[in-house]
């Protein structure tokens, strides 16, 4: 799913990307194998962030990476000044993808997104969010599991 997921976004040479709900890091680590100049991981579990640091450190991008231990609900404010973000990698729990959607839409409100900003939220292929400020441009169908690519919108 990892690799359909990274087919379908493209090249990103030189973007700056947030990997919300990081877990073990594994989506912002891609990114940086893939030409991201930098992944920002958000992650608040204890167990999580110990194996994200592990792994971080064990492919030697620690000077491209910053790990924040804050829940992602709580993070616009410190993230805001790390932005702007190219490309937003989120996967929440799924009882988290309201709280996920919500942190989207602030970092997009508070200017932490720019204008043409691509996410992609990962959810129960039985739900399909909306987002406000962003136009849907693919939904990713994986068995029980659905990935929605977004493009932010500062106009909207």
């Amino acid at each position: 799913m990892k690799e359909a997921l990274f087919s379908a976004l493209g090249g990103m040479e030189g973007a700056l990307v947030l990997d919300l709900y990081a877990g073990t890091g594994a989506l912002g680590i891609e990114a940086i194998s893939r030409g991201a100049a930098r992944s920002v991981f958000v992650e608040s579990a204890p167990a999580a962030l110990e194996a994200l640091r592990k792994n971080v450190a064990l492919v030697g991008i620690e000077a491209e990476t910053e790990v924040l231990a804050i829940s992602c609900d709580r993070a616009t404010p410190k993230l805001v000044p790390r932005g702007p973000f190219d490309l937003v990698l989120a996967d929440p729990p799924y009882a988290h993808v309201a709280k996920a959607v919500a942190t989207l839409e602030a970092l997009g409100a508070a200017g932490a997104l720019l204008p043409g900003a691509t996410i992609t939220l990962e959810h129960s292929s039985k739900h399909k969010p909306t987002l406000k400020g962003f136009e849907v441009t693919d939904l990713r169908r994986y068995g029980d599991t659905s990935i929605t690519i977004a493009t932010f919108s500062a106009e909207t």
